[in-house]
């Protein structure tokens, strides 16, 4: 039985794990080989569709660094989305009707930047839905790394994720690193993860006793 009910909650962890897997393609823009130090603009990344802010007009290409003008949040490759002129960045990814997902994406202030050159607005769009952050300058000269969450529901079997720059255009903007995008475990695959970690911890806890 105590082999049965491991199994179970393996399973359980499996099954979580599984859904919190991330929609979006390239989130971390590692699939570009951007040498180290260095930093290039790119019309084509994989999953992404780069145009001028505006969203109509060609882009000159999405900044890649590579631990350039700042360090990566996660892995090496970080962006930046005013290489040559405010650009916009935008992505389709799955979704299904009804069900909750975030969004999560992180930004910083570029060192040595006037905060007017600084800011964005990112979008999700499902269906009828609209759900938009903005963020101006920081303030902490590039110091860190910030956290941003969007939740939305899903109105549509596809849902589009824009993040655009709304500083000063002039070739010097914010930092963006690590978008993920989830599905929001549902409460009952919650407590099965709890029950399971719970069951795991209590035959850990008697194999040590014995």
């Amino acid at each position: 039985m105590k082999k049965i009910i491991t199994l179970a909650a393996l399973a359980a962890v499996s099954a979580t794990a599984s859904a919190a897997g991330n929609l979006l393609v390239d989130g971390s823009f590692e699939s570009i080989a951007q040498p180290a130090g260095t930093w290039n603009t790119y019309t084509s990344v994989p999953g992404w569709v780069v145009t001028k802010a505006n969203g109509t007009a060609t882009s000159t290409g999405l900044e890649i660094r590579d631990n350039i003008a700042g360090t990566a949040e996660n892995g090496h490759n970080f962006v930046e989305l005013d290489g040559y002129e405010n650009d916009k960045i935008t992505q389709s990814f799955a979704t299904t009707i009804g069900k909750d997902y975030e969004i999560s994406f992180w930004f910083a202030d570029r060192a040595g930047v006037a905060p007017g050159s600084l800011g964005f607005l990112a979008t999700v769009v499902s269906g009828s839905g609209v759900s938009a952050t903005g963020f101006g300058a920081v303030g902490d000269n590039g110091a860190a790394w910030h956290l941003i969450t969007m939740d939305f529901t899903a109105e549509s079997a596809s849902s589009v994720f824009s993040i655009k720059a709304t500083g000063t255009s002039d070739g010097y903007g914010t930092s963006f690193d690590n978008f993920q995008a989830v599905a929001v475990p549902e409460p009952a695959s919650l407590g099965l993860f709890a029950a399971g970690m719970a069951v795991l911890g209590f035959t850990a806890r008697r194999r040590r006793v014995q």
